[in-house]
């Protein structure tokens, strides 16, 4: 088996956060504008940050590429979107486009939340939870948690639905690492040959035939 070569292995990483950066501020830009029309200073502030951080992580990763060009074509997609929600979004608008655009807020933050669970049917049928990463769980599962309560203080329904969603996800991902647990050695147990399976990295190596 090839060695995978230091692009292979930084690529993978790069689009991945490159993804969640730009998810984040756009979540962050929606909010904030959220925040803004319903005259919230906590959501305000709270998102302000979010899109201070996660513009610094893409304006990082940007630089960091070479090739530059796809990147930027969707930044400006998302950018002439956000612009335009912007201008176009405000207190004088409509109840059934604030209505749709407080929708858009929520789901596209549920999809973000309860996007981990899709790795659950794979936890369940390897028995094993390495695919789900704990610390951004427990985050979840305490943010969200906190999002509810402030939800529920301002009434607020559709800030409500997606943290508890969310909450759930991150309970969820953390009674699976807890009951499965997490074996980040995929190398265990695999075919040695055409007749045996083995433990490859036990200090005693043992062999059983099929």
């Amino acid at each position: 088996m090839e060695n995978p070569g230091i692009l292979d292995l930084i690529l993978p990483i790069v689009t991945i956060f490159s993804t969640i950066g730009l998810f984040i501020s756009q979540l962050c830009c929606l909010w904030y504008k959220y925040g803004f029309i319903i005259a919230d200073n906590t959501l305000l502030a709270v998102n302000l940050v979010g899109m201070l951080t996660s513009g610094f992580i893409i304006y990082a990763i940007v630089k960091s590429m070479k090739s530059k060009n796809r990147i930027l074509r969707v930044l400006a997609a998302v950018l002439f979107l956000l612009v335009f929600v912007f201008i176009y979004i405000n207190q004088d608008t409509s109840v059934a486009i604030l209505g749709t655009f407080k929708t858009c807020c929520s789901l596209a933050s549920i999809s973000f939340l309860v996007a981990p669970l899709a790795q659950m049917a794979n936890v369940v049928a390897t028995r094993n939870a390495a695919s789900l990463v704990k610390p951004a769980a427990i985050g979840t599962s305490v943010s969200t948690s906190l999002w509810c309560l402030y939800a529920i203080r301002i009434s607020d329904i559709y800030i409500f639905i997606p943290n508890m969603l969310g909450a759930v996800s991150g309970f969820l991902q953390l009674a699976a690492i807890s009951y499965y647990g997490q074996n980040f050695n995929p190398l265990s147990n695999v075919s040695v040959g055409d007749g045996y399976t083995g433990a490859i990295n036990d200090d005693i190596p043992m062999y059983q035939t099929r």
